[in-house]
């Protein structure tokens, strides 16, 4: 059973599993070069030009001090092929070949399968609380896509394939 609770001082929903935990609100996310699901465009692998993925978001909560955006190939031993934190709440998305606002962790790695394989790449947004900060080594901020998902007041994903022939 899944219950829909309103936070006080702010309008998101929230939802609680069965298991008591709270899980975030919805998130949209969409790309123009791409569908949910489908394959991504060889302009934006290793096959051509690795131009970053345009991709836009909405949805995001009241009380979203900022966003972060991370891309992985999970078929491929959880690849991390871009990691950005700090995207400003006003954001709402990212122009092709562009590099969001924000602290670039990851920069964009096209997606580029073995030979002969097709690896499935997911990416998430998430709408963070400005008293959230990721997970830090010295001074850079740590992949830690867990971090992201506990403390999200919203998180969105869309996930394309990429066929590489041999």
């Amino acid at each position: 059973m899944t219950l829909l609770l309103a936070g006080c001082g702010s309008s998101a929903a929230r939802t609680t599993g069965s298991d008591g935990a709270r899980e975030p609100a919805r998130l949209t996310v969409t790309s123009s070069a791409f569908t949910q699901g489908g394959a991504i465009p060889d302009r934006y692998t290793c096959k051509g030009a690795g131009a970053g993925l345009p991709l836009s978001w909405t949805g995001a909560p009241a009380g979203t001090g900022w966003f972060a955006l991370y891309m992985e190939d999970p078929t491929a031993s959880d690849y991390t092929h871009w990691y950005v934190v700090d995207i400003p709440a006003g954001s709402r998305g990212v122009a092709e070949g562009r590099t969001p606002p924000g602290h670039v962790v990851a920069p964009y790695s096209p997606p580029c399968p073995s030979e002969g394989t097709t690896d499935d790449y997911l990416i998430r947004v998430y709408a963070l609380p400005a008293s959230y900060r990721p997970a830090r080594l010295g001074a850079a901020a740590v992949v830690d896509p867990a971090g992201l998902q506990a403390h999200a007041l919203a998180v969105g994903s869309i996930d394309g394939t990429v066929f590489r022939p041999v």
